[in-house]
């Protein structure tokens, strides 16, 4: 690619590979047959497509495998004392306090210079994690990796911009996906050389809101799919010389079961006498839960064993061993938790760390790759 040119990478969230067709999405099909097309793009099991993509890393490789992790050097709230927590989490009784009290700590964090909101994860446990991913500076990490996606361009001497894109560490300037794709023409405009990164999120929040084939998510793709004629044809006519990637970065599946797995694993603990922060921790993700054991190995042998022959886990997923993670390209289990076990395909956690919603989502993602789940393209 001449570095004169203008690269426009557009990354749709959660769009699946058979979302792409005549009925859903009749532009976006039509330049199949005019494009280099890539029917069934597979990235590795996880949360962290964006670094997978850019850096051309497994998740092996680079470490990343969930968005928010003890396992990580930044932590936004390691000044957060675990008496304050304990305090704190005590107040959390009506959903007023809860987001009055996270989105205090939200501005501390930002005001110490490590942006994290807080979510739903206990107030208790914060003080021990931080972001993965979206800790690093892409750039200066491709640079040190010397390979993927990011680095050709930064040795061709892109400048990029990032304006147009998403991280959990800050927030984009441009508020929605319509404002993006109608900001990205004019920027093209400006200047030349320009590498864009554009993040597209209305496949993933309707694929989650309404399910992957449902007739409310395909009205919002057929919308999307004629904003999006409109930016290829914009593009265009801004920088007839652009270059133009389309890509979903996974699929999405239809959630047939939702389960409590924090009251389950409280369930276990009080029947031994343990108790969360103090001699376990854990972290729950939509599709993942991860163990950290604190007390006595005794105790945490016995603790293992129960969950482990805990029909509830082993009928709605798997507890991963490392013949399972080289498959998946992730990391050893001892580089993630003591104990990671993963959904099955259909299954959801509700609540998770991320939702404070026992009802669960109508799609889900974050899969692993060994229950045949959908592709992106």
């Amino acid at each position: 690619m001449s570095k004169n040119n203008n690269f426009v990478f557009v990354v749709l969230d959660a769009l699946r590979s058979d979302h792409v067709n005549i009925e859903y999405m009749p532009f976006l099909n039509s330049l199949k047959d005019s494009s280099v097309y890539i029917e069934s793009l597979n990235v590795s099991s996880g949360f962290c497509e964006r670094a997978e993509i850019m850096f051309g890393q497994y998740p092996s490789e680079s470490g990343f495998v969930h968005a928010i992790s003890p396992n990580t050097i930044v932590k936004p709230y390691s000044w957060l004392p675990k008496s304050i927590g304990k305090i704190l989490s005590k107040l959390e009784f009506n959903l007023f306090a809860i987001k009055v009290i996270r989105r205090i700590l939200w501005k501390l964090s930002e005001f110490n210079g490590s942006p994290m909101y807080p979510q739903r994860i206990p107030i208790q446990f914060l003080h021990k994690v931080g972001f993965t991913e979206d800790a690093i500076n892409f750039e200066e990490y491709s640079l040190k990796i010397k390979q993927g996606l990011l680095y050709e361009l930064i040795c061709c001497g892109f400048k990029i911009n990032w304006k147009f894109f998403t991280s959990l560490s800050s927030p984009m300037l441009t508020s929605n996906d319509s404002e993006r794709l109608i900001e990205v023409p004019n920027q093209l405009i400006r200047d030349t050389n320009q590498f864009l990164p554009v993040y597209i999120g209305s496949p993933d929040k309707f694929g989650h809101k309404f399910g992957p084939h449902s007739p409310e998510l395909v009205e919002k793709l057929r919308e999307l799919d004629s904003n999006i004629k409109d930016f290829y044809y914009n593009c265009l006519s801004a920088d007839p010389n652009v270059k133009l990637c389309f890509i979903g970065d996974h699929g999405m599946e239809k959630v047939d079961k939702v389960i409590d797995l924090k009251s389950e694993i409280a369930l276990i603990a009080s029947k031994l006498n343990l108790i969360e922060n103090r001699d376990y921790d854990i972290f729950l993700d939509s599709t993942t839960v991860r163990v950290w054991f604190l007390g006595k190995d005794a105790d945490m042998e016995c603790f293992l064993s129960s969950i482990k022959n805990n029909k509830f886990f082993k009928d709605n997923g798997r507890f991963l061993d490392d013949a399972i993670c080289q498959q998946e390209n992730l990391p050893r289990v001892d580089k993630l938790a003591d104990l990671v076990w993963w959904a099955s395909k259909g299954v959801q956690i509700a609540p998770d760390y991320f939702h404070n919603d026992y009802s669960g989502k109508a799609g889900m993602h974050g899969y692993l790759k060994i229950d045949d789940i959908s592709s992106g393209f």
